[in-house]
């Protein structure tokens, strides 16, 4: 068993929507960072915040990274980030299967046990939503080798710079580009900062919450009361009064408090500015096209969506363009990449 590294990314935090019309599936719920950006609305905003960040991996990465792990004794930041949800892999059935028959003569070449990598395999496949591309989309591209034409088909909904092959036979006509260590190290820095953030926001928000229940309460029971609420009001009054009368430097008070905190800000301000800078380090996501055929187009939306889309978010996320029709998206969705997981929801790929 693969020990593991602490990570950042780790602790488990409170969430605030529980909905299971929005499970993916296999049933399985929303990660905290899916449930968190649909939660905000951030897949649908201009900024870049809790955006889920999807990328195609081909066969040659996976069993790179796999036997990586096994030697290292825990999961590279490629996995990692697959297995908590902060980046969305995708591949084709077809690869899955390619990494079943090639794991064990790759492991022996560099001498990790074949158990040990096929159990990490295991582990990662969980966290890799698998797309069924059938042969007659797949033979609409002109390859040098016809079986790259499944991960071909999908490079066109996430983009190149998001699909990762060493393969030179993709390479070479621009349909994907070597894995990107360096913009998965990014993410993850990124993904850390971000639940910074929510964990913030999630205390402030709680406070608030009981400081309200609280207030709640209180106004309940000096309703049913009335003794109560004037023993409340008097001792209002003579607080206010003892703050106002005894306590003349108050405005001193805060003044100084806030100058007090002055540091803390600088640090939140460098930090938020350092979380920039990562967002303008990663390549951007692939963005509606007017261009792309519906089927690709409807596949572009479902990729990064934190959550399982309807047909009317999936049409609000194309954009407008010609064709674009409440049936013809249903029409598209008819495809066999796209997997139904509720009803009126839709997700590309099985998970």
């Amino acid at each position: 068993m693969i020990e593991r590294m602490p990570s950042p990314l780790a602790p488990a935090l409170p969430i605030r929507i529980v909905d299971g019309r929005r499970n993916w599936a296999s049933g399985r719920v929303p990660s905290l960072l899916e449930r968190v950006a649909a939660w905000t609305g951030a897949h649908d905003a201009r900024y870049p915040l809790y955006r889920i960040r999807a990328a195609v991996v081909d066969a040659d990465v996976l069993i790179k990274e796999v036997l990586a792990s096994v030697r290292r004794g825990y999961p590279v930041t490629l996995i990692e980030l697959g297995e908590i949800g902060a980046l969305r892999l995708y591949a084709t059935r077809s690869v899955i299967g390619e990494v079943g028959d090639k794991l064990a003569v790759a492991a022996a070449e560099v001498k990790v046990h074949p158990s040990a990598a096929a159990a990490q395999w295991n582990e990662l496949a969980q966290a890799i939503r698998v797309v069924d591309v059938d042969s007659a989309r797949a033979e609409t591209l002109t390859l040098r080798d016809p079986k790259d034409g499944p991960t071909a088909y999908l490079s066109a909904i996430v983009g190149t710079r998001w699909t990762w092959s060493n393969d030179r036979d993709l390479g070479d006509v621009r349909l994907a580009t070597p894995y990107a260590l360096d913009v998965a190290l990014r993410i993850r820095a990124a993904s850390a900062r971000e639940r910074e953030f929510y964990a913030t926001v999630s205390v402030s928000v709680g406070a608030l919450e009981l400081s309200l229940q609280a207030a709640r309460g209180l106004w309940s029971l000096a309703s049913r009361y009335p003794l109560l609420a004037f023993a409340l009001g008097a001792g209002l009054a003579l607080v206010t009064e003892r703050s106002v009368t005894k306590h003349a430097g108050i405005a001193s008070f805060i003044r100084n408090a806030w100058n007090a905190t002055e540091s803390s800000r600088a640090a939140a301000r460098a930090r938020w500015d350092e979380y920039g800078q990562l967002l303008d380090a990663i390549p951007a996501l692939e963005g509606p096209d007017p261009e792309l055929p519906l089927e690709l187009a409807v596949g572009r939306a479902l990729a990064g969506a934190p959550v399982a889309l309807s047909v009317e978010e999936i049409r609000a996320r194309i954009g407008e363009r010609p064709g674009t029709s409440v049936p013809a998206i249903r029409d598209a969705l008819r495809s066999p990449i796209f997997v139904r997981t509720a009803v009126g929801r839709w997700q590309l790929g099985c998970w």
